[in-house]
């Protein structure tokens, strides 16, 4: 039997797992982009993928994933989206970029995109624009203010244009590089949303492979002992899988978690996030390390943070994925690996462009103004459900009674993220 776990790269359809809410965000015929906020290796590029591939021939989008890794200037942008372009109509994914011809020899990334949006208009719908790796626009914006400028205005003011972009935090440096320029913020109007790891009932259908055709029988204390070893961390979720598959049994391997140790790509990734953070997070989580520290613990090894701002802080590196709870007042690392690897000591601490807490904090208040937005919305859906149930009593049918459940589902994740924050849900 082949072994059914995928390492490393990106996955769609039946090997695409949950990730019911961002993708309905993303898909929703909305006016307002998203920041898809995640850390390596956690899925964003498949994210990304599998809303192209469940937006393809719809009514409302024509999406264009667009790999804008390493773009650091307008005619690196230009010849990248061209490529995009191109591979959209060679992969046949939606089949309506058949018959788009662009020029070239394009010298204007917004020229270039007003074309692609413009053709999409042919069709009746917008354009989908699925944009992944875009670190690069820090440097876009330090050397060419004047054209990211630009392109905030084309992924923000073209209505036949809606924009979902997806990075590491890293991209928050954009709020410090542009406040010096004393410019519109880029960022200003695409709404975050963290990509954190999975949950404990994806995990479960990802370790027994619920949606391929051949399903695995896995023993609960096994699936509990990859739960707690991994920490829900998509990447390690597949690599501890595919080590414990025997192809010959078709089944798992007695787990052994000594057996299972940090490898480069590990290391290289752990390294990558620990360089992402700010001073005052390094200094958590070398703290937490590889054992359980209180919140008493932490408050005394950072007395300078107030308390609004700590739980801010634990609350990021909960999302992201650097810190669990280990009990109600206490924290660890998100997986034992990364445990591990903090205790043994990071090669060094470089923050990417000294990204702060102050930078982070503009972010976290753009996140809580969105969660708020999402809570009113879905509390108004909420009610006319239920207003519907009311009037059909027993002959509601069941794809309503569904919705219900999920909205009271959806509701209480985004109350408990506010109070995560200590943010009441309406301001």
């Amino acid at each position: 039997m082949t072994n059914p776990y995928r390492v490393g790269s990106w996955v769609v359809g039946s090997e695409f797992y949950n990730r019911t809410d961002l993708l309905q965000d993303i898909l929703a015929e909305s006016t307002a982009g998203l920041w898809i906020i995640g850390n390596r290796r956690v899925g964003k590029t498949s994210l990304l993928k599998e809303a192209e591939r469940r937006a393809a021939h719809s009514a409302a989008y024509l999406p264009l994933f667009w790999d804008m890794q390493g773009d650091t200037s307008e005619a690196q942008l230009i010849e990248s989206l061209l490529e995009a372009v191109e591979y959209a109509q060679a992969a046949e994914i939606d089949k309506r970029w058949g018959g788009v011809t662009l020029p070239e020899n394009s010298s204007s990334l917004t020229q270039l995109l007003r074309e692609v949006a413009t053709y999409t208009q042919h069709h009746q719908c917008r354009l989908l624009l699925l944009c992944d790796e875009i670190e690069g626009l820090n440097q876009l914006g330090q050397h060419e203010p004047r054209v990211l400028a630009k392109l905030r205005r084309s992924l923000q003011h073209n209505p036949a244009i809606r924009a979902i972009l997806a990075s590491t935090r890293r991209l928050s440096r954009l709020y410090a590089i542009q406040q010096q320029q004393d410019t519109s913020l880029f960022l200003e109007g695409f709404e975050p949303r963290y990509l954190a790891h999975f949950d404990d009932d994806t995990t479960h259908q990802l370790i027994c492979c619920a949606q391929s055709v051949y399903p695995l029988q896995v023993d609960l204390a096994l699936l509990a002992q990859i739960q707690q070893f991994t920490g829900n961390h998509p990447l390690i979720l597949q690599k501890v899988c595919h080590h414990l598959f025997d192809s010959n049994a078709g089944s798992f391997r007695i787990f052994d978690e000594h057996s299972f140790g940090l490898d480069d790509q590990l290391r290289s990734t752990f390294q990558q996030d620990f360089d992402s953070l700010t001073p005052d997070e390094a200094k958590i989580m070398l703290l937490v390390n590889s054992q359980v520290s209180s919140l008493t613990e932490i408050e005394q090894a950072l007395p300078h943070l107030s308390p609004s701002s700590l739980r801010r802080i634990l609350h990021d590196l909960s999302q992201l994925g650097f810190l669990r709870r280990a009990t109600t007042d206490a924290y660890q690392a998100g997986n034992v690996l990364l445990g591990e690897w903090l205790a043994a000591g990071p090669e060094h601490h470089t923050p990417q462009g000294g990204i702060t807490n102050r930078m982070l904090g503009e972010v976290a208040q753009e996140r809580i103004a969105s969660l708020q937005r999402q809570l009113l919305a879905s509390v108004r859906h909420l009610g006319q459900l239920q207003l519907r149930q009311a009037k059909q009593g027993l002959e509601t049918p069941p794809h309503i009674m569904t919705e219900i459940e999920e909205y009271n589902f959806k509701i209480a994740d985004i109350e408990a993220e506010l109070a995560e924050l200590g943010v009441p849900p309406f301001a």
